[in-house]
């Protein structure tokens, strides 16, 4: 054995796009394979930690061939993505108010535009939907088990869409979280910009949440921090899970930053930024809290109520767990060899060997 995967069988034929890629090595002597889907030309490098690997891949509609290396040796598959044939669809909304321009709150010079804001909702939505599947199958229940996510043709990522709300951020900040969730449920409900509301489930993120941290101390709790937090919400049932934007800046806005933002150890500065990560104050752990949260709130639509454990409980603040392996450290995508770049990578490294044959050790 050299590379096996571990769960072909998930991967060949599936109704989401993003697929999980479990393996593992012998004699690991490399600390990362790559993954390149040739249908998209995208190229990604993982961990191998304990010769155990974990990959993503981005799958586009039809049949995907996929390459995986690792070291000199090449593990080609072919997947199939097709979009379950089905009107029951969760949407993912950003919703701005009316005064504001999409901004969410975010470390001085970071990107916190609307575009970034919807690259991260949408990548968390397809994680999640994965995530979903997988769950699901592990308790027995079938293949391809999972909630419907709108495709963009052009990107082959979940659409994320903007929904201007017609309340301020001072009315929204005034409203209960009760409040907020119902008024803008009702907007949704109202709007004829959106389509197909009668079959869709709402995942959704206020834009304007802000945290005012200016007198904060190391003795503050989280109801602390929640009341210094302006329009944070995390509330979901019926149609609509409504959650706030204040920790958004964590989350990933790419499947080749995931590994590095649910790694990332550097410490939420509390005096400036919201911390909602279980006390454990890190931006990876921000990330693992935020995103498990939204499936947590996504679960009450569908009816699912608390649990003694796991995501319909506070298990949803380590989701971090299903995505990468323990150990894992951020990899510099730049330093690796690509798509475009690993043949001839692999080319110069025989060249080498070649030149040493003919050299006689003392």
């Amino acid at each position: 054995m050299v590379m096996i995967l571990l769960n072909p069988s998930c991967t060949l034929n599936t109704v989401y796009p993003v697929i999980l890629l479990e393996g593992q090595v012998s004699n690991q002597r490399s600390s990362y394979i790559s993954v390149t889907n040739h249908v998209s030309e995208h190229c990604i490098c993982w961990p191998v930690i304990s010769q155990t690997f974990r990959a993503f891949v981005l799958l586009r509609s039809g049949i995907n061939k996929v390459t995986i290396k690792y070291e000199y040796y090449v593990k080609e598959i072919v997947c199939s993505f097709k979009l379950r044939a089905s009107p029951y669809t969760v949407q993912p909304l950003y919703i701005v108010c009316k005064d504001g321009d999409g901004r969410f709150q975010a470390p001085p010079g970071k990107d916190n535009s609307c575009t970034e804001a919807l690259k991260r909702i949408s990548l968390g939505a397809a994680l999640l939907q994965t995530f979903t599947a997988y769950d699901l199958k592990l308790q027995k229940l079938g293949n391809n088990i999972t909630f419907n996510l709108p495709i963009n043709s052009n990107t082959g990522w979940p659409e994320c869409n903007v929904f201007e709300s017609q309340y301020t951020a001072e009315e929204m900040y005034a409203m209960t979280s009760k409040d907020l969730w119902r008024s803008l449920a009702k907007e949704i409900m109202s709007s004829d910009d959106i389509k197909n509301k009668s079959n869709s489930k709402f995942l959704a993120f206020v834009s304007c949440t802000r945290y005012d941290g200016q007198n904060w101390n190391s003795s503050w709790k989280h109801r602390d921090i929640v009341a210094s937090t302006c329009g944070h919400i995390a509330l979901g049932g019926g149609g609509l899970a409504l959650l706030g934007s204040a920790t958004l800046h964590t989350w990933a806005d790419s499947l080749e930053n995931l590994v590095s933002c649910f790694t990332d150890e550097k410490l939420i500065d509390r005096s400036v930024l919201m911390d909602d990560s279980a006390y454990r104050l890190t931006y990876w752990a921000n990330f693992s809290t935020g995103l498990g949260a939204a499936l947590h709130e996504l679960g009450h639509t569908f009816d699912l109520p608390h649990s003694a454990s796991g995501i319909m409980s506070r298990g949803f603040d380590n989701i971090h767990m299903f995505f990468v392996l323990p150990g894992s450290r951020p990899i510099n995508q730049s330093t690796q060899p690509s798509a475009d770049n690993f043949s001839d990578y692999r080319n110069k490294l025989k060249t080498l060997s070649d030149q040493l044959k003919g050299v006689s050790s003392y």
